[in-house]
């Protein structure tokens, strides 16, 4: 929910969901007395996703799934029945880490099954019928600590003292975004539109 809540604060009807229950009560519970927010479980890969999810297929105007679909082994029917949740033309936003080359002891202690690049995430979302409107990287500068952390000292988690670290660098991580014309990044994005 670190994300919904800017949706929640401008007062956008919103659904939140997880695949674990603890976590949607964590959200029912935090958003308890926010507006019209909902909460459910939904499982992107059930076998029978359409006859469990029948009363919200076709219904939503949009969705966003972030650090969701690497999660997912199967991510390419992760992304047909999440499409089957929007309406005609409902817009979809898919933010994955990126860099395969990148792939660590820290991805698997995240069960990540594998990092995106541009093209492969371009050809999901193809794959998907998606209309790509825009596409973009971010956080050019995670990309060394990321590496050196996972892939160097073979670190399984971020530990808190380097996070805090980070936040104090997002202006200089943003000014190098713009240097790099958001083409090189530790994550890539995409939005889309259902034909």
């Amino acid at each position: 929910g670190n994300i919904s809540v800017f949706f929640i604060k401008q007062g956008s009807d919103i659904v939140l969901s997880d695949i674990r229950d603890a976590y949607c009560d964590s959200l029912k519970e935090k958003f308890a007395s926010d507006g019209p927010v909902s909460v459910r479980n939904i499982d992107l890969v059930h076998p029978q996703f359409e006859q469990v999810y029948a009363d919200i297929l076709n219904s939503f105007d949009g969705a966003f799934a972030l650090n969701v679909i690497e999660h997912i082994e199967d991510d390419r029917l992760a992304m047909k029945n999440l499409i089957s949740l929007l309406k005609p033309k409902g817009k979809v936003l898919i933010l994955v880490p990126a860099w395969p080359w990148l792939y660590n002891n820290i991805d698997k202690s995240l069960y990540h099954f594998r990092r995106y690049t541009w093209k492969t995430l371009r050809q999901l979302f193809l794959d998907s019928n998606l209309l790509i409107e825009k596409q973009w990287m971010f956080n050019a500068l995670g990309i060394p600590a990321w590496f050196t952390g996972g892939k160097i000292m073979k670190k399984k988690e971020i530990e808190g003292g380097q996070m805090n670290t980070y936040d104090k660098l997002v202006p200089l991580a943003r000014i190098l975004d713009k240097l790099t014309f958001n083409r090189i990044g530790l994550s890539v994005i995409a939005v889309g539109t259902k034909r």
